[in-house]
């Protein structure tokens, strides 16, 4: 409905209604921004303290043309993943408060773009790394959380098939959302379910291509026991001994990470004191015998069956006596919790430079009024002479 919608909702949001005032981070295919609604007459709705929200700029060229490194298969998938697939999955999910759900999408004669919810606290990933390893209550906080987030969108009959804390970001209110669902998918696709996702939060049966359609929904709860590891260690479950290399030597690792997946080769950190009762859940839901794994089958519900639990999970000790009910009406003050919510626009470090204005010409790219400065050198100066938690 040109204006706006039904029920005295505000106008549609229109790219000249965006400021761009930051870039979060860069991909092959695009970017990932924070934009916030801009001053001016009339005022839109939106334009209230606090409302920022991310966008994901798409590059149409990058769609169009493929790398010379990348296979016109894998081309031809990623052009359909991005954004289209995210954007239908989007669509189809009711809004969540454990969900990055989606605003709009947009498009200019150089992009297209995908407006959604913003994780103002960054990603699980950035806070492992700066404040990890996490106290088992807020380990125990952010397992529940995103209990939740999976149970709806199992309930929902969909897979996110790539869940890790880069794409699990933290709200203003403190609280976990996944976001990306870029090559999620629902149960009922005829779609190849294995070899999906990030191989270190894989789980051996998609890696041995054993994933078929009734057990599909454990390659989720394998990585939620893999991230719960990773919460209270700040230590992968399954890591690349050498870190980030390329040829043969990359290709070598990467076969040996594999091997050591589907044998599930792992242990716990011996210098660190971390709960039993933690440490159980853990070794339960990584179990190399898929029939003893717990959590990693829920029983599909009928539509009046009322929404979708995982009572394997929620009955283990771990989280036996956590206020479900409250944690779903966000009820419960969350780890870390600002007394305020942030502004992107008043930040002062930046990892990514702001794009000219010629390669984003539907959007207004607003210059901080402060000097930005990016933090890469001074980030290496502080952890110099420390192991990285992700090695």
């Amino acid at each position: 409905m040109e204006g706006g919608s039904m029920l005295g909702s505000p106008p549609r949001l229109k790219l000249s209604d965006l400021e761009l005032i930051k870039i979060v981070g860069k991909g092959a295919f695009g970017s990932v921004g924070v934009v916030k609604v801009k001053k001016g007459s009339p005022k839109h709705p939106w334009n209230i303290s606090g409302a920022q929200m991310a966008i994901k700029i798409f590059r149409k060229d990058n769609l169009r043309e493929r790398a010379p490194n990348v296979t016109r298969a894998k081309a031809d998938a990623v052009r359909e993943f991005l954004p289209n697939r995210e954007r239908r999955n989007l669509s189809m999910l009711e809004w969540h408060p454990f969900i990055a759900g989606m605003y709009a999408c947009l498009q200019d004669s150089k992009n297209l773009y995908l407006l959604t919810e913003l994780g103002h606290l960054g990603s699980l990933k950035e806070l492992i790394r700066d404040r990890g390893p996490l106290p088992t209550s807020v380990c125990r906080f952010y397992f529940a959380n995103l209990v939740l987030a999976l149970e709806f969108l199992h309930g929902n009959k969909l897979i996110h098939c790539d869940l890790k804390p880069e794409n699990i970001v933290i709200g203003a209110d403190g609280y976990l959302m996944i976001c990306d669902l870029g090559i999620s998918g629902f149960r009922d696709e005829k779609r190849n379910w294995n070899l999906v996702g990030t191989t270190e939060y894989t789980s051996p049966e998609a890696l041995k291509g054993q994933v078929q359609e009734e057990i599909v929904e454990s390659v989720d709860w394998w990585a939620l026991a893999c991230i719960l590891y990773e919460m209270a260690t700040a230590k992968l479950v399954f890591w690349n001994l050498e870190g980030e290399l390329y040829g043969e030597v990359a290709q070598k690792q990467n076969m040996d990470l594999v091997r050591r997946i589907i044998a599930c080769e792992w242990s716990w950190p011996t210098n660190m004191e971390i709960d039993p009762v933690l440490k159980n859940i853990v070794e339960r839901m990584l179990h190399p015998d898929f029939e003893k794994r717990i959590g990693c089958i829920v029983p599909m519900l009928e539509q009046d069956e009322g929404p979708l639990k995982n009572e394997e999970i929620r009955a283990h000790r771990f989280v036996r006596k956590f206020p479900w009910k409250k944690m779903g009406r966000t009820g419960l003050v969350a780890p870390f919790a600002p007394t305020h919510v942030p502004d992107a626009s008043e930040e002062e470090w930046h990892t990514h430079p702001l794009p000219q204005q010629k390669d984003v010409p539907g959007l207004v790219v607003v210059e901080p009024s402060h000097q930005i400065r990016t933090y890469k050198r001074e980030r290496k100066k502080k952890i110099q002479g420390r192991q990285e938690y992700e090695e």
